[in-house]
């Protein structure tokens, strides 16, 4: 993908590395991930213009990825809605792209742009750094497409009180950002809808 803005004078740092690894607690696989997009000005001083976290599934989990999310966060609980009772993602496209071995799943969160930053396609950047370094073996990259301006009130279970044009325009547009850098919404029953990238796009 070709961008507009000179990075130059950005790189993207992060902490973790890919999988396998223990961390979040002993007896759970897999990695905590977190990363910054971070602009160096002419005096040398650093500014992070956008951030993201994230989670990998490794490929020789000893829990079920259903379990596992759920044993992660609430948050990461809602990305069960995409796999059926094998682990395998329920989507027949995606899953026609998967290895033998189930996994390594890469799932991206709260990604977030400095608000003066916005409209420069630092967002697309970021989650695309993060694609590159943490996802380039996975079989499939998640995101749900909640906007965050949305999460003071709780996370996406408080959907309901932003059914007004305000909270479906802000998610139709993150939605069709998403797409705009490779992402496919998937409409399991049952959930309002997860953006994935497979294996064939990464």
């Amino acid at each position: 993908m070709k961008y507009k803005h000179d990075l130059s004078s950005f790189e993207f740092q992060y902490t973790g590395i890919s999988y396998p690894a223990r961390a979040i607690e002993p007896e759970l696989d897999g990695l905590t991930l977190s990363g910054s997009l971070v602009e160096t000005g002419e005096h040398g001083n650093e500014t992070v213009v956008a951030k993201v976290a994230g989670y990998i599934y490794p490929a020789e989990c000893g829990m079920p990825v259903c379990e596992w999310l759920d044993a992660m966060s609430a948050d990461m609980s809602k990305f069960v809605c995409l796999f059926g009772s094998d682990g395998y993602p329920i989507d027949e496209v995606v899953k026609e792209t998967l290895a033998t071995d189930i996994g390594p799943y890469l799932f991206l969160t709260n990604l977030v742009v400095k608000p003066s930053e916005r409209g420069k396609e630092f967002g697309s950047i970021t989650t695309l750094e993060a694609i590159k370094v943490w996802g380039s073996d996975a079989d499939f990259v998640a995101i749900n497409p909640f906007p965050l301006q949305f999460a003071n009130e709780g996370d996406n279970e408080f959907a309901g009180q932003f059914e007004g044009v305000e909270y479906e325009a802000a998610r139709a547009k993150l939605i069709a950002y998403y797409e705009r850098i490779g992402f496919s919404l998937i409409q399991p029953k049952g959930c309002s809808g997860m953006m994935v990238l497979s294996s064939k796009c990464i």
